[in-house]
């Protein structure tokens, strides 16, 4: 079994500045929560790490870069869709939804398969 690693490093805001290790998506999304702005798509955050091994964001008053091992590829959107995190939109472009019960329940099922 993997060990899940998770790193992040946040420019600002300042009370976050920093380097951070996680060892689950929970754990990530507890911390992104404490300083994620609210215009911003939590869940889109958590399948693209988990999809790509990487995410980086950089807007007014929030900057961090994600890395993560190992990764899903594809079966992260895949199983977005199955918890609620992402639902069809029009013309069948992908929909995120800021639910936060369904972006938990994802974070637990990603922590589950990828071996914490």
């Amino acid at each position: 079994m993997t060990t899940l690693k998770i790193h992040a490093r946040c420019s600002s805001p300042r009370y976050a500045k920093g380097e951070h290790e996680f060892g689950s998506f929970v754990k990530l999304l507890e911390w992104l929560e404490t300083i994620h702005r609210a215009r911003l798509s939590k869940g889109s955050v958590l399948v693209s790490l988990a999809e790509h091994g990487s995410y980086r964001e950089a807007v007014y008053g929030f900057a961090v870069e994600l890395s993560s091992e190992p990764i899903m590829c594809y079966a992260a959107k895949e199983l977005a869709r199955e918890v609620g995190v992402i639902r069809s939109g029009r013309w069948g472009a992908d929909k995120w939804v800021n639910d936060e019960v369904a972006i938990r329940a994802f974070a637990q099922e990603l922590d589950t398969r990828l071996g914490h």
